[in-house]
């Protein structure tokens, strides 16, 4: 979500050509993704448009998962603007992963275990036959691990979303919602960084638990959710009908 800035130009076109290259194997009998995958490998200034117009939709995609998150961290953590120290607390050493209570017992045992990780991935992840996870399900299971899960770097960009939402509780303005009180895009990728360092010690020192708690994320944010519309049989009476006659 957030490649450092002196990669950002090169891991963009690598996205972009593995991106059109997925499309063009998926549809083999359109010449026009052949054409396109191989102009974006030689034209730079092509290949920019097309980066462009992915970074902002990605942006547009950030902003509004960052929307959800908001309506639901201050009932989550218990925190307001006017209980700044609680609110720092939460953020030490990204306590807000955990469940527990960052004044009472913090439970770092669980990574990721609070309702709010669940629920964010319902409402902006799972939300029906349209949603992302209907839209992109290979993107939901993995190769080695052989069961669905939640991507890693799905749930990093949630929990950066929520060390940003606690963060502008802690600007001037942020009790009123003024427009001001926004952090800038360097905190977004700071931030980012250290809800990944905290998801990637887990998978260096107990991949299991960490494809565990991936998969338990996806059965929980998929239970009850119809993500796939079911296919229905048509109760049309073809051979019954008159070609000449309309009622």
């Amino acid at each position: 979500a957030y490649p450092p800035p002196a990669e950002r130009p090169r891991a963009h076109q690598y996205l972009l050509v593995a991106a059109v290259d997925e499309v063009a194997d998926e549809y083999p009998d359109e010449p026009i993704f052949q054409e396109v995958l191989e102009r974006v490998k030689v034209d730079s200034d092509y290949s920019k448009v097309l980066i462009d117009m992915g970074v902002q939709h990605m942006s547009s995609l950030r902003a509004e998962l960052k929307k959800t998150v908001a309506k639901y961290v201050r009932d989550e953590y218990e925190v307001s603007p006017k209980n700044p120290d609680r609110i720092r607390k939460w953020l030490y050493k990204v306590s807000y992963l955990y469940a527990g209570d960052v004044e009472g017992v913090l439970d770092t045992a669980k990574l990721m275990h609070r309702p709010i990780f669940r629920v964010i991935l319902k409402k902006a992840f799972f939300n029906g036959p349209h949603s992302f996870a209907a839209r992109r399900p290979e993107l939901f299971v993995d190769a080695d691990y052989h069961k669905k899960h939640v991507p890693g770097a799905l749930m990093v960009l949630i929990g950066t979303m929520i060390g940003v939402c606690l963060s502008e509780l802690l600007l001037p303005g942020a009790e009123e919602s003024k427009p001001d009180a926004h952090l800038k895009a360097g905190f977004f990728e700071t931030e980012y960084l250290r809800v990944w360092k905290e998801l990637q010690r887990l998978l260096d020192d107990a991949p299991n638990k960490f494809y565990h708690l991936l998969s338990k994320l996806y059965t929980q944010a998929s239970e009850g959710v119809i993500i796939h519309a079911a296919e229905e049989e048509s109760i049309m009476n073809i051979s019954g009908m008159s070609e000449s006659e309309v009622e």
